[in-house]
């Protein structure tokens, strides 16, 4: 998780009406609730993607939570 994944998630964290984290199958992104268009959360919706996805995004999680965390 890089530094602005972390600021992102910090945002998210302080502010849950506003910042939504959506979780797809090859991404994890957050949209505004005060922009977001419609339902299709794609495109000018989304103002941040994490780094990382899948079991990797997981550990990374993890790790910036401060447990001690490795792949099997």
């Amino acid at each position: 998780m890089n530094k602005e994944d972390k600021q992102w998630l910090k945002k998210c964290i302080d502010n849950p009406d506003k910042y939504k984290i959506f979780v797809d199958n090859d991404g994890i992104f957050i949209v505004d609730t005060e922009k977001q268009n419609n339902e299709d959360v794609w495109g000018d919706d989304v103002v941040h993607t994490f780094w990382n996805f899948g079991y990797d995004f997981v550990v990374d999680l993890l790790e910036y939570l401060g447990t001690n965390v490795d792949y099997v």
